[in-house]
């Protein structure tokens, strides 16, 4: 299970013990306000004002408005059963 937090990064349980990822583990705020799952267990992160993090149990990838969002404030995402990320951003949705 998955918990955003305002200010406090992204925690994970996995049932027995508590992991928190935060920006000095590279997501790209603290401020979590979304988070999907892939299939190919690939963890998006939508955060409140800076853009969405990709982590794929090892590396983070940075998403901001000027490359692929509408905006960087991230209300929800949702991955499509053919893999493709939607982002709900204040601007409107768009696939990546």
């Amino acid at each position: 299970m998955w918990f955003g937090s305002i200010r406090g990064g992204a925690s994970r349980f996995d049932g027995k013990a508590w992991t928190t990822y935060s920006e000095a583990d590279g997501l790209v705020d603290n401020s979590v306000t979304a988070i999907a799952v892939a299939s190919d267990g690939t963890v998006w992160f939508g955060t409140y004002d800076s853009g969405a993090s990709r982590f794929d149990g090892q590396a983070w990838t940075t998403y901001k408005e000027a490359r692929t969002l509408a905006s960087n404030s991230v209300k929800a995402i949702a991955v499509a059963p053919d893999g493709a990320v939607w982002f709900g951003t204040e601007g409107r949705c768009l696939p990546l």
